[in-house]
């Protein structure tokens, strides 16, 4: 076995001890042939090298993760990330804390930023108008 092997292999029994087998399921059932090469990848990256290897302890890298995919909007990774944190122990106000720490640094921000090129383009077309 390859060293690109031995990581998706220690990859993929990362992933499945962090989530539940319903996810696991679900996931491995609806890839396709096309998709495989991707997740071959993120198997050996993400999980073999990236969560195997890093000196972050896994509660760290799941607040991180939550943190990241609230940021993203992505309810669907989000999910599982909280289910592992809270089968991992994680305090639900804890998790409602980084929630809400982190939209509201990602959300403000965001929106600063947006209202910020609305009122440029308003100036750069001349109209005054908010109503």
């Amino acid at each position: 076995m390859g060293e690109r092997d031995e990581l998706r292999s220690k990859g993929a029994a990362i992933r499945e001890a962090l989530f539940d087998a319903e996810y696991m399921e679900s996931f491995e059932g609806s890839m396709e042939a096309l998709e495989k090469p991707y997740f071959d990848l993120a198997s050996e990256v993400v999980w073999g090298r990236v969560w195997a290897e890093s000196g972050l302890d896994e509660m760290t890298k799941l607040q991180v993760n939550i943190a990241v995919f609230t940021v993203l909007g992505h309810a669907d990774h989000l999910k599982p990330y909280i289910r592992a944190a809270a089968e991992r122990g994680m305090a639900w106000d804890r998790i409602r804390d980084i929630i809400t720490q982190t939209a509201l640094y990602a959300g403000f921000p965001k929106g600063y930023i947006a209202m910020e090129a609305a009122r440029k383009v308003q100036n750069s077309i001349g109209s005054a108008k908010t109503a």
